[in-house]
């Protein structure tokens, strides 16, 4: 992992005067690349231009083979292929959700990963979802994935994230990762947000204050201490060391 890129020799490629530094902060950011705000304290930052890169972003692969995913979705081992936008044919089988991340659920708004299946259907997801799925899976995934919407998010308490497509089949669409052998789950998109949520509580003591809504269904002692386990998971992801959390359920 090279410890600078210069713009030209990133990919996509930015400005000739950019310097890419890798850095790492205690703060969330948005990449430049893929526009998704993400909870990694290491990342790719340019003084000069002032913007941020995933680690994963800083030199994307033109194409990419994905491993089987949840339930063998991706059984046939699809290629994906960069583009700046994301792709939608005029004879997809999937328009209205065919723009939003396979993995997340949520709208894409600038560079993806695409694929189009056999029953033309258009697949299109976020570069840093995208390696969630690859055949290298690696400490990015801290937990098992899955497809279906039985329980609800334990962070959300909805069926799918606010902004995720309401058309997406829940067989294929809008991941969640499986918590408490199944009897819970988190989507990726609200673990990210819950990490974020985290990373802009911590204090100068290392301390995370969190409030947050408790459902109606849920037992407090159980979803605190669920809620606190996996932050801590994804605090360990992002690089952060041992903090105290204390969650207030309202």
């Amino acid at each position: 992992m090279a410890a600078v890129v210069t713009g030209p020799d990133a990919k996509p490629a930015a400005n000739r005067r950019c310097r890419f530094e890798l850095k790492k902060y205690k703060a969330a950011f948005k990449c430049e690349v893929c526009r998704v705000k993400s909870y990694d304290t290491g990342r790719y930052r340019c003084d000069h231009c002032g913007k941020d890169r995933h680690i994963d972003c800083i030199r994307l692969a033109d194409e990419i083979e994905l491993g089987p995913g949840p339930n063998n979705i991706f059984s046939t081992s699809p290629v994906f292929t960069l583009f700046d936008n994301p792709r939608r044919g005029r004879n997809s089988e999937n328009k209205k959700w065919a723009k939003n991340c396979l993995v997340c659920g949520m709208p894409i708004r600038h560079y993806s990963y695409h694929a189009q299946t056999t029953e033309n259907k258009d697949l299109n997801m976020h570069p840093c979802c995208a390696e969630l799925a690859t055949f290298n899976t690696n400490s990015r995934v801290p937990l098992e994935l899955q497809t279906g919407e039985r329980h609800s998010c334990v962070w959300c308490g909805k069926k799918r994230p606010e902004e995720a497509s309401k058309y997406g089949p829940t067989d294929f669409y809008c991941w969640s990762y499986r918590l408490t052998e199944g009897k819970n789950r988190i989507h990726v998109h609200c673990y990210t947000e819950m990490v974020i949520e985290a990373l802009e509580q911590l204090d100068d003591d290392d301390n995370i204050h969190i409030v947050l809504k408790r459902r109606r269904s849920s037992d407090r002692n159980d979803l605190e201490s669920i809620l606190r386990e996996f932050i801590n998971i994804g605090l360990n992801v992002a690089g952060i060391g041992f903090t105290d959390i204390f969650l207030d359920l309202v």
